[in-house]
């Protein structure tokens, strides 16, 4: 499945060009821009008609027109639409999914004026409703936190909208999909409410160099049921050529390339959770702290424990060699060696393996997590895992090559 929000989708190598005027914004624009009403279209008022008749009373599930009236609405909210619309509705925005349901209206919004109390549960429960009743809509959800009274660093913003999607999820009262795995070091984990699976696409203003993911002084929360992504998922020729696109506006539009954990959604080698709430630089997403209901015992929380009673962990610090070297050294009497490359940052969350495994750093670095331990891999180290050990890593910033050895 390929998300459309910002789905990822490309790396801008090179130097970029920041479009005049297009500077990301870390509050209320002084002057902010008059953005047009979207222009009539049928499909807008059905929904809008369809969703007004079938809603909950006082669910905060918003349509276009009760967020442009902001009738009854906290103060802060019509700055920050207006900023969430300069975005969505420039025709360079990366991605036109984001475009054409603001244009056509298929957009619904909630606000958290107390981040305390929550992403209000009524309003998601209606997202679900809606895009299962009209299922060839593409309809999300965008979540507005009140702004804080000056900008608060990207750590803070990353923290708020885990707490966001913490407090959903304890609010859930339908059982997690027996198709989706708990743990989200699973590569088909997606975060669940309401018995729907979905992507969270995090919008913080902090971010400067990944522009799209900047949306205005407010932290964003846009919901995206699975269906949204039907007919255009991953390997699909819709797919590919709706990527194709989005790549080449996002090469445009931010300033720095694709971060290494975006990917497509069940590859073995992607994770949903890096993707919610990404960095602004090339450093790994920082792990998913979700507590979901029912999943089995951390491994973060438990490595050391698992560990206690096998055979601990052996790291040696030798000479670089080359390549061919490195491989005829780590070759085993019966088998065979893998030669792995990482991209800068690219993070392997904590996992284990049912074998032995061998590692040996060929070029670059690597930031290897195993027993609690936090450990600096350069050329020549080899690292021995015992079968079944918790680990993680993460590629250092000039990107990793490696060998490794299973079973050995």
């Amino acid at each position: 499945m390929s998300h459309s929000f910002e789905r990822p989708i490309s790396s801008g190598n090179g130097e970029q060009v920041v479009p005049a005027g297009r500077e990301p914004a870390i509050g209320p624009p002084e002057h902010p821009a008059v953005v047009p009403a979207p222009a009539s279209h049928p499909e807008t008022s059905v929904a809008a008609r369809d969703t007004r008749d079938n809603r909950a009373a006082g669910s905060g599930f918003l349509t276009q027109s009760e967020m442009l009236a902001a009738t009854n609405l906290p103060i802060w909210v019509p700055a920050v639409y207006r900023e969430f619309r300069r975005n969505v509705l420039d025709p360079d925005y990366p991605c036109y999914f984001a475009v054409a349901g603001e244009q056509k209206g298929t957009l619904r919004y909630a606000v958290v004026d107390n981040p305390a109390t929550g992403v209000p549960v009524a309003a998601v429960h209606e997202l679900i409703a809606l895009s299962r009743q009209f299922p060839q809509r593409r309809h999300a959800l965008a979540v507005f936190v009140r702004p804080e009274s000056e900008l608060r660093g990207h750590d803070f913003y990353r923290r708020c909208g885990w707490d966001q999607l913490q407090k959903l999820h304890d609010h859930d009262t339908e059982a997690w999909p027996t198709d989706v795995p708990r743990s989200p070091t699973d590569p088909k984990w997606e975060f669940c409410f309401g018995g729907e699976p979905m992507f969270v696409f995090g919008a913080m203003p902090s971010h400067f160099r990944r522009r799209s993911r900047n949306l205005g002084p407010s932290l964003i929360l846009l919901f995206q049921p699975r269906s949204v992504f039907r007919g255009i998922e991953g390997g699909t020729l819709a797919g590919t050529r709706a990527r194709e696109v989005i790549r080449k506006r996002l090469d445009a539009w931010d300033l720095i390339s694709l971060h290494a954990s975006m990917g497509d959604y069940g590859d073995p080698s992607n994770f949903e959770a890096a993707q919610y709430f990404i960095p602004d630089d090339e450093s790994p997403s920082s792990p998913c702290p979700l507590a979901i209901r029912g999943a089995s015992t951390n491994l973060a929380a438990s490595a050391d424990n698992v560990c206690a009673d096998r055979p601990r962990t052996v790291i040696e610090q030798g000479a670089a060699r080359e390549l061919d070297d490195a491989v005829r050294a780590l070759l085993p009497a019966q088998g065979s060696v893998e030669v792995q490359r990482d991209a800068p940052g690219r993070w392997h969350p904590l996992h284990t393996h049912p074998v032995n495994e061998i590692l040996h750093i060929v070029t670059g670095s690597m930031e290897f997590h195993v027993h609690g331990e936090r450990h600096h891999a350069l050329p020549g180290a080899t690292i021995k895992l015992p079968a079944g050990t918790p680990h993680s890593s993460v590629a250092g910033p000039g990107g990793c090559v490696y060998l490794i050895a299973m079973g050995s």
